[in-house]
C-alpha cells in the first residue's frame, strides 16, 4: 500500500510495531488474569474418578473399564466400535479378537455381540466369527463367478 506523501517509511514502521506491543501487552494481561483465577471450583482427577466410581456403583450411569484401566466406555460406545472393527476387517471378524480390537474385556464384548445381533439381522455369528452381510454378499459374489 501505498504511504501518504508526508509519512515517512521509519515512522510507518513505528506506529506497526507500537500496535503489536500494544496487543501483546493485551494479551499478557489476559495470561496473567486467567493465571489468577482460583481453582476452588475444578475437582482433581482422584475426585473425579471417585465420582464416576460412585455413580457407578448405584447404577446412575453404565460405564464398561476398558482393559488399559485408564478409560471407560458407555456400552453404545462399545458398539460402535464393534461396529467399526467389524468393517475395518471387511466384514469378518473372529469374536475373540473383538476384545483385543477395542481394548475391552471380553466378557463386555460377547454380551454386546449379542445383543448387537438380536438388534440387527444382518449381522451373523458362525463358529466364532461375526458376520456382516456385506461380507456374505460378497462371498456369494465370489462363488457365483
Amino acid at each position: 500500500r501505498l504511504l501518504p506523501p508526508h509519512t515517512d517509511f521509519a515512522s510507518a514502521t513505528l506506529g506497526r510495531r507500537q500496535r503489536a506491543m500494544d496487543v501483546i501487552r493485551q494479551l499478557q494481561q489476559q495470561l496473567a488474569e486467567a493465571q489468577a483465577v482460583s481453582n476452588r471450583g475444578r475437582i482433581s482427577e482422584r475426585n473425579c474418578i471417585d465420582l464416576v466410581q460412585k455413580l457407578i456403583q448405584t447404577e446412575r450411569v453404565k460405564l464398561l473399564h476398558t482393559t488399559s484401566g485408564k478409560e471407560w466406555l458407555t456400552p453404545e460406545q462399545l458398539d460402535r466400535e464393534i461396529r467399526d472393527a467389524l468393517l475395518s476387517n471387511g466384514g469378518r471378524l473372529s469374536v475373540m479378537e473383538i476384545p483385543n480390537e477395542v481394548g475391552v474385556d471380553s466378557s463386555h464384548c460377547e454380551a454386546r455381540v449379542e445383543l448387537l445381533r438380536k438388534r440387527d439381522p444382518t449381522l451373523m455369528r458362525v463358529q466364532g466369527d461375526l458376520l456382516s452381510a456385506q461380507y456374505l454378499q460378497g462371498v456369494v459374489q465370489e462363488i457365483e463367478e
